[in-house]
């Protein structure tokens, strides 16, 4: 199916978004290529982050199609007792008070791995880093990755790079915020390594389309423009993901300002999907 959005699709927040984030990396990358050889390379920086699942992201939500599956990009990992060294055994005194049962007991979620990809734009002979380009996920929206992350962030502006990052993500805390940022459903911030001072950012919400950003180079050289509109709706298309998403049923949560939702009713009815 044809994409619809003008900007971000709302429905991409939910179980799919790890693929949604892997393959939109991989098109920013292609975009980018033929216009920094010979001079730099485009590379996918992919970290493994230790994450607890959250309910939304593992299984099909309202606004997906229920028995769609799972993550593909997840790895279950079972952390063994640590090994405790031997005491020697002493008498104990046994209490005479009785001991309270829980309410309740619980079993906690399997700790997982998430694979988070980084574009990073680098000199072609010297391999060094110019500019880091962030998809931000909702790993990096909550802790304990939220504290990576801006950890990062700080460490690559301290070393002088160029970092572009794309917030297509509503629920979570932003990792950025900056003095006098707008308020916005979406968000793009580049902080250049010239002047780290100064963040150009872009506020979206959900009828905007997605702009056409800057991609810096090493000085003297232009920026590289990047459509990050072109990009997404390549994804969507090529993946079909209207296959995969119930356009009759909300997005997936949070809940939509009254004006974006009255405003994505508008679009789906006049495009035959509610």
């Amino acid at each position: 199916m044809r994409y619809l959005f003008p900007g971000m699709d709302p429905y991409l927040e939910g179980y799919l978004w790890p693929d949604v984030h892997l393959a939109l990396a991989a098109q920013i990358r292609r975009q980018l290529e033929p216009f920094l050889r010979p001079k730099y390379v485009a590379r996918l920086a992919i970290r493994m982050v230790g994450d607890a699942a959250e309910g939304i992201e593992i299984a099909p939500t309202n606004g997906d199609r229920p028995g769609s599956g799972s993550q593909p990009d997840i790895e279950v990992v079972k952390r063994m007792p640590p090994a405790r060294a031997a005491v020697p055994s002493a008498p104990f005194v046994q209490s005479s008070l009785p001991i309270s049962p829980p309410t309740a007991v619980l079993t906690l979620p399997e700790p997982i791995q998430r694979r988070l990809v980084t574009v990073e734009v680098r000199d072609a002979a010297s391999n060094e880093l110019v500019t880091a380009i962030e998809l931000i996920s909702p790993t990096n929206k909550r802790m304990p990755d939220l504290h990576r992350y801006r950890s990062k962030r700080r460490a690559l502006l301290t070393a002088g790079k160029n970092l572009l990052e794309i917030d297509l993500i509503r629920r979570g805390t932003r990792p950025f915020a900056f003095s006098g940022m707008p308020a916005a459903t979406y968000a793009v911030a580049l902080t250049r390594s010239d002047n780290p001072n100064r963040v150009e950012f872009w506020a979206l919400n959900l009828p905007d389309p997605l702009p056409v950003l800057p991609t810096p180079l090493l000085p003297p050289d232009p920026d590289v423009a990047l459509d990050l509109g072109s990009a997404l709706r390549t994804v969507y298309e090529e993946a079909d993901y209207d296959l995969s998403l119930d356009y009759t049923q909300a997005p997936p949560p949070p809940a939509l300002r009254e004006a974006d939702a009255s405003w994505l009713a508008t679009l789906l009815s006049g495009s035959g999907l509610r």
